[in-house]
């Protein structure tokens, strides 16, 4: 099952959720993610939570939730670090469709991690700038 499937399979509202991260990336091609973040309305993650989704607090003190069976799946309503701010609704706004979901900008992405600013970040950044490079070569 592809990425599109695995998100496909949670049966949500495509309006009320963006994929984030490494995700995104996935969907993008960029390379592959071993978990699939999206950042999701305030209403959805109270429903998802309230039918019985798992709550978590993350070491930065944000709040997730996942499906019980873990599966991979991390879902929050905030994707802000440091000087990077957005909510749902703007990066769903600023988003591509990718096989009709919602899947961060690329220049979301990138803002977010030089704020994260992590080795793995900085690598994604430079896998994102290379996959740009090769689109515009190849003149999409």
């Amino acid at each position: 099952m592809d990425i599109f499937e695995r998100i496909n399979s949670l049966n949500l509202p495509p309006s009320n959720f963006v994929v984030v991260g490494g995700s995104a990336l996935e969907c993008y091609g960029v390379r592959k993610s071993s978990d699939i973040d999206l950042c999701v309305t305030p209403d959805l993650y109270d429903d998802l939570k309230n039918s019985g989704w798992e709550g978590e607090t993350k070491p930065n003190g944000s709040q997730v939730i996942h499906p019980q069976s873990k599966n991979g799946f991390e879902l929050g309503v905030d994707w802000s670090y440091g000087n990077y701010q957005a909510t749902t609704q703007e990066l769903i706004d600023r988003s591509n469709l990718v096989r009709g979901i919602h899947v961060a900008s690329l220049e979301d992405i990138i803002a977010y991690k030089k704020e994260l600013g992590r080795e793995k970040d900085q690598e994604d950044i430079r896998l994102i700038n290379d996959y740009l490079t090769n689109k515009m070569s190849n003149g999409q």
